[in-house]
């Protein structure tokens, strides 16, 4: 399965902002999140790891890097199993409602 997320450009970033299920979907948020807060973003088109727990959710890793003391995004997963191999312990993983980037959740 694919998804389109919203993230930031920047090398140092914030992260993920959105997962959507088009590329309108996400070209939309984009341009309305920037114009509100001048954090420049770009759209990806990403495939989801592994079968989803949850129809309409989806869980965006970020893996941690001690040396720099920062999360680098890995990747999109379907189940949180898959998420936490992918980034280990001290990795992030949130899991965000796919086309309602306001309702995510630390996990």
């Amino acid at each position: 399965m694919e998804a389109f997320i919203v993230i930031d450009n920047m090398v140092l970033g914030r992260g993920v902002f959105g997962i959507f299920s088009t590329a309108e979907k996400a070209q939309t948020y984009k341009d309305e999140f920037e114009a509100r807060t001048a954090i420049k973003c770009e759209v990806r088109q990403i495939s989801i790891v592994g079968p989803c727990a949850s129809p309409n959710a989806v869980l965006a890793a970020s893996g941690y890097d001690q040396i720099h003391d920062w999360h680098i995004f890995e990747g999109l997963y379907g189940e949180m199993p898959l998420a936490r191999d992918a980034v280990g312990a001290k990795g992030l993983v949130v899991e965000f409602v796919i086309d309602a980037p306001e309702k995510k959740q630390i996990r």
